[in-house]
């Protein structure tokens, strides 16, 4: 049996709930890991990360504070790699917070994401921040040659066929008269 792409992913993504009381600007929460994926060679992964404010943003008091949120991707082909940072605003409009999505594609043999929080809170109590980040490999190219392959056989298994037809017009042609 032909051997497939070993896919070594300990984490496809994770949501990690961030509980915070207050927060200074000039202090940071990090998160644990929330992707470790890695492909036998380099492939192009969607990427999705989620922020969403769950508690002590909207109630009792809604909150006015302003949170930066940076997702660091860890890249890399082979043993190079780098750091990709996408940073988000997290702040109320009309009072009220809502949640960001946002997906991207990165080509990548290896990918890890963490997330950093850093901000100030105006209310008292606990906060929870649902920070998710979540992977799948959109390309795999020892998938896509098989399944040329594939259409490469069943056209010829269908030329196969279209020939025996035909040969057996030329056996008969006593049809046409």
């Amino acid at each position: 049996m032909r051997q497939r792409n070993e896919l070594d992913t300990l984490r496809w993504g994770d949501r990690f709930p961030l509980k915070f009381n207050s927060l200074i600007a000039s202090n940071q929460i990090a998160t644990a890991q929330l992707v470790r994926s890695r492909w036998r060679r380099p492939v192009t992964w969607q990427v999705q990360v989620y922020i969403d404010p769950v508690q002590g943003f909207n109630a009792p008091a809604p909150e006015a504070g302003t949170f930066t949120i940076r997702f660091i991707s860890t890249v890399g082909v082979g043993q190079a790699t780098t750091d990709i940072v996408s940073t988000y605003t997290l702040a109320p409009v009309a009072g009220v917070y809502s949640p960001i999505r946002d997906n991207g594609l990165i080509p990548a043999q290896h990918l890890n994401i963490n997330a950093q929080v850093t901000g100030g809170s105006t209310n008292p109590g606990e906060h929870v921040l649902y920070l998710s980040a979540y992977v799948a490999p959109v390309t795999d190219p020892s998938a896509m040659a098989e399944m040329y392959e594939l259409l490469a056989r069943q056209a010829q298994q269908e030329n196969r066929e279209q020939d025996v037809i035909l040969e057996d017009w030329h056996l008969r042609p006593d049809q046409f008269r």
